[in-house]
């Protein structure tokens, strides 16, 4: 089994520096959340946010998502309108599967 962390790109996103382009990121589709959270619990919405700055929720574990149509994962990012960040109650989603067996 491939363990992997799991890099949500939704609207509620916290920065860190980290290039979507590299290390393998993968778009692994666009997903319904609710207010179970499908990672987590916590959030942060912060006007800076863009595909490369989110490491949000981190985990290798999606509770009940169901998978949707990319196009309602068009809303712009904040900190880079050129980017899709997700929707309302829609989060984008991004793994690296690069190193099968860990986490990473």
């Amino acid at each position: 089994m491939h363990a992997s962390i799991l890099f949500l790109l939704s609207i509620t996103a916290l920065a860190t520096a980290r290039s979507a382009g590299t290390y393998g990121w993968t778009s692994i589709g666009c997903y319904v959340d609710s207010g179970n959270r499908l990672l987590g619990p916590v959030w942060v919405n912060d006007n800076n946010n863009n595909v490369g700055d989110c490491l949000c929720w981190c985990g290798n574990i999606i509770n009940n998502g169901t998978v949707i149509q990319m196009s309602e994962c068009s809303m712009p990012c904040p900190g880079d309108s050129t980017q899709k960040c997700g929707g309302q109650w829609r989060q984008r989603r991004t793994g690296d599967w690069e190193k099968p067996g860990q986490a990473v």
